[in-house]
């Protein structure tokens, strides 16, 4: 995963991402909470772990 601290800052932001537990969705959650943001996440598929290693 990119580093993208280096690129800006979401401290003290908060995010809800929908479309969390598909693809694209839990990679731009990952990103959000390597830059700092309090991130909720939503999905049509709650049994699945967005978050999960691939």
């Amino acid at each position: 995963m990119e580093d993208y601290t280096k690129i800006f800052s979401l401290q003290g932001k908060k995010a809800l991402i929908t479309g969390g537990t598909g693809g694209l969705g839990s990679e731009i959650a990952k990103a959000f909470l390597q830059c700092g943001a309090q991130t909720a996440v939503c999905g049509r598929h709650p049994g699945e772990d967005c978050m999960a290693p691939e």
